[in-house]
């Protein structure tokens, strides 16, 4: 469809390379966005033929001045992102008076500067930021067409951060079209101004992605049903404490859930009884439970649930983005499989036979 791929490492880069093959276009249709490179990585992209990279910092550009000297570079923008779930600007970009100290260097070495991008943070909250990274950039661009720089920045990559369902607020579609009318005034067509954004939340989790279905959803089975009957102490722990009935899936905080922790995800939980169906059966406070021995694996710690049955599904939609891809295989789970049907794709997990016990 003509999109393209923005790898951070050596090994993303082998993974475009086994899927799309020789004839892919590696030198306009993949960017290496990292902007701390090793040398060894930047000599992989070099000989695969992708030609785009980013840096922040004056070491990087020193670096590809050495190993990568025909590079095309972005700077990239420190944005103010603290309305982000999961800010970036503590780690990676350059303020505008860094970014200056870098075009003058860039001169000195002969780097070829051609744009600069930013990223807003995971899960940007406020479309305001957006706004402002923008207006930054237009600075910058027009900083580094200065006599005493000389360079024509063509290039504009915008960044992720864009919600994966049209129920966040401020949804994907608001966001675009904010996004759009601020380009169409900073970055007049006529400029001829490439851009580029990365919305890989929005496809690899967004419920209207393909119209007719999900991207990934996540079966989970019962493992073990425990009947909560000590319900006496009040504690930290109330939440657990409290419910009625606790739940042991195969799957948890070390491996799908763990976007929980690190990317602060809101998972939906539905249920399907294998046995007997009840109209509309009687809810329990119930607490669901990974399959490992660490107590912090806790997926739900307050949620009504019908009583489930061993065997019976709890499952999960959209759990795309930034799930299998952080998973581990603590205490040896090695969860899931990934299965293609169709066009839907859904991680299903191999399920294992437990008894119930009761506490």
């Amino acid at each position: 469809m003509g999109g393209g791929f923005d790898c951070a490492s050596a090994e993303e880069l082998y993974l475009v390379r086994a899927t799309c093959g020789v004839d892919f276009d590696y030198a306009t249709r993949i960017i290496f966005a990292h902007p701390c490179k090793s040398v060894s990585h930047i000599k992989q992209f070099r000989e695969a033929g992708v030609q785009m990279t980013v840096v922040d910092n004056e070491d990087e550009l020193k670096k590809l001045k050495e190993h990568w000297p025909e590079a095309k570079v972005l700077l990239r923008l420190k944005p103010d992102d603290k309305g982000s779930l999961s800010p970036f600007s503590t780690k990676f970009g350059a303020n505008e008076l860094e970014c200056i100290t870098l075009l003058r260097l860039a001169r000195q070495l002969g780097v070829q500067l051609v744009g600069c991008s930013f990223h807003v943070g995971s899960r940007c909250l406020d479309a305001q930021i957006y706004m402002q990274s923008l207006r930054q950039a237009r600075r910058l661009f027009d900083i580094a067409g200065r006599d005493e720089f000389g360079f024509d920045f063509k290039v504009l990559d915008i960044g992720g951060g864009f919600s994966g369902h049209n129920w966040d607020k401020p949804s994907f579609p608001e966001v675009a079209k904010l996004i759009n009318k601020k380009l169409d005034k900073l970055f007049p067509e006529s400029e001829g101004i490439t851009l580029m954004s990365e919305p890989g939340r929005y496809f690899a989790s967004g419920e209207e992605v393909i119209k007719l279905e999900r991207s990934f959803s996540l079966p989970t089975n019962s493992l073990v049903q425990v009947a909560n009957t000590d319900q006496s102490t009040v504690s930290e722990q109330v939440l657990i404490e409290c419910a009625e009935n606790i739940y042991y899936i195969n799957d948890g905080i070390y491996g799908t859930f763990n976007a929980i922790i690190f990317d602060h995800k809101v998972f939906t939980v539905h249920y399907l009884k294998i046995g007997e169906q009840e109209n509309n059966p009687e809810q329990h406070k119930s607490v669901i439970f990974g399959p490992t021995c660490d107590s912090i694996d806790c997926i739900a710690h307050s949620i009504d649930l019908p009583l489930l049955d061993i065997g019976d599904v709890l499952w999960f939609p959209d759990v795309g983005a930034y799930t299998s891809a952080c998973a581990s295989d603590f205490n040896g789970f090695k969860t899931k499989n990934t299965f293609l049907f169709g066009r839907v794709r859904c991680c299903v997990l191999k399920i294992n036979k437990l008894a119930i016990v009761l506490k």
